[in-house]
């Protein structure tokens, strides 16, 4: 289980493409065949600022097939090829390879911009494939594989058996795609309180709320979402931080002007319940703190000390 995280600025170096997450298993130099990817679930993440979102690379060197994956309520934005690419290729939102089985993408809400928004790269079947309630920009090409064309056709090929239904995808074409799907002009169009500041919550007038197979809104749930990752947006960790300290009363409790030993002895009287000075018990002429000291000594039981 992933939950509550907040994953940003990955971008395109010398050998890497810039994807924030990539799940893999390789049976490097052979000797590990059992390597697998399984019973994975993404939940409740936020995914930003980065050149692309998700690749599932798996059966490398005969690996175990990736299965068993859950990515439920997340939200994936500023995926870019322009901001964090190379302006060419890559931002896309799910890049599945080789394989991977029994894959479930639910509830979550894509924006960026790049040549396709899922990917089917290779030729190997997959098995398995719920895609479903989530909203996304089309991208440049959509969803495709490698030689097929955009939606339905991709998807019959790559992913037989699919579920691909109550999905919003911006900018698309509703004949290319099974029917039951959402297609907007853009992602503006949708329906978000504050896309600009990154707040992807329905507003009361989007089409797409409580539209979902469940009767939810479409995309991440941003209430839930926001809850579970209080802890790295605010700080606040394990609910909300003890109350400060109270101030701390003036040292200066005869108000002269000056904390010292005086002022000590004073809180040492209020403490005793002392009075201040009532009587010159040395005869010195003045009532003073020397002698309510006198006072403190008896009522702690210590000996009379004569000045």
């Amino acid at each position: 289980l992933a939950e509550g995280n907040v994953m940003d600025y990955n971008f395109m170096s010398a050998d890497q493409d810039g994807a924030a997450l990539v799940w893999k298993s390789e049976n490097q130099s052979g000797t590990a065949p059992w390597s697998i990817t399984e019973d994975l679930t993404f939940r409740s993440n936020i995914v930003r600022h980065a050149a692309g979102a998700l690749r599932m690379s798996n059966n490398k060197g005969n690996a175990q097939p990736t299965a068993r994956i859950l990515m439920e309520n997340n939200l994936f934005y500023d995926i870019s090829m322009a901001n964090w690419g190379d302006g060419v290729g890559l931002g896309e939102f799910l890049q599945p390879d080789d394989n991977t089985q029994d894959l479930v993408v639910r509830h979550n809400t894509y924006d960026g911009d790049g040549q396709k928004v899922i990917y089917f790269l290779g030729t190997t079947l997959r098995s398995g494939f719920i895609f479903q309630d989530n909203i996304m920009t089309r991208n440049l090409q959509g969803v495709m594989g490698d030689g097929f064309a955009e939606g339905t056709a991709s998807l019959a090929k790559f992913a037989p058996g699919y579920v691909f239904t109550k999905n919003v995808i911006a900018g698309a074409g509703a004949s290319a795609y099974p029917a039951g799907n959402f297609f907007p002009a853009s992602m503006d169009a949708v329906g978000f309180s504050a896309r600009a500041t990154g707040n992807y919550r329905l507003t009361a007038a989007s089409p797409y709320k409580n539209a979902g197979s469940d009767g939810k809104d479409l995309g991440a749930d941003m209430d839930v979402l926001e809850a579970a990752t209080l802890c790295y947006i605010s700080g606040l960790c394990g609910g909300a931080p003890p109350p400060p300290p109270p101030p701390a009363a003036s040292c200066d409790i005869n108000g002269d002007g000056a904390a010292n030993v005086v002022d000590v002895q004073l809180s040492v009287n209020q403490a005793l319940q002392v009075a201040a000075c009532t009587t010159d018990l040395n005869r010195d002429g003045a009532c003073n703190v020397v002698d309510v000291q006198r006072v403190v000594n008896a009522a702690l039981g210590g000996a009379c000390v004569s000045l």
